[in-house]
């Protein structure tokens, strides 16, 4: 009866632990994920799937006193096979001064809200073939921050640019996946690949 009452405690712990873990634990991040909690950054889809992702902001460095995000920019870089259906940034009264994937867009009188996943837009992929299909998350034509990286504004100090870290692995890296390929531990030759089946 102990072990049960264990391992039911545990797997509540679990679960609750999955509804409001984010995988990324360092402070101004941003990243690509399939959900908006911004937990899942790899999936696997087939061809003609329609699969709506997210760019989330994760665990901003300002507060709620700082009165929310005034501005924030970056450039998505999408792989060639996949399609993007329509770019929905949320909220009220914002203008995008970029050409989506390139986005630079600031708020008027509603900036958005601070959370630990602020939801900075959402856009519907579908990829064309079972390829690996990564998307990067890089600075924008006009990089702000001169950091070469995303960068944001909070509502209550307009001249202080905030760099964002594009989750996991920075720019240079990919930031969401669609049918990832399986990483070897090695990498074999060819030649070796070939004295296998001799």
């Amino acid at each position: 009866m102990k072990r049960l009452l264990s391992f039911l405690l545990l797997a509540i712990l679990i679960a609750g632990g999955q509804a409001i873990a984010q995988v990324d634990p360092d402070t101004d991040g941003i990243g690509i994920y399939a959900d908006q909690g911004a937990m899942t950054n790899a999936i696997t889809a087939t061809p003609g799937d329609e699969i709506e992702v997210y760019l989330v902001m994760t665990r901003p460095s300002v507060t709620a006193a700082n009165l929310g995000i005034a501005a924030w920019e970056c450039k998505l870089v999408v792989p060639s096979n996949v399609f993007v259906w329509g770019w929905n940034i949320p909220g009220q009264n914002w203008l995008n001064a970029g050409s989506p994937p390139d986005f630079i867009v600031a708020y008027g009188r509603d900036p958005l809200a601070i959370s630990n996943a602020v939801l900075l837009m959402t856009f519907i992929i579908r990829v064309t073939d079972t390829s690996p299909a990564l998307f990067y998350i890089q600075a924008s034509w006009l990089n702000s921050g001169q950091c070469n990286l995303p960068v944001y504004l909070a509502k209550d100090n307009l001249s202080r640019l905030i760099p964002l870290h594009p989750y996991p692995d920075g720019p240079d890296q990919p930031s969401f996946k669609v049918n990832p390929d399986a990483t070897p531990i090695q990498a074999a030759s060819w030649g070796e690949i070939k004295t296998l089946y001799e």
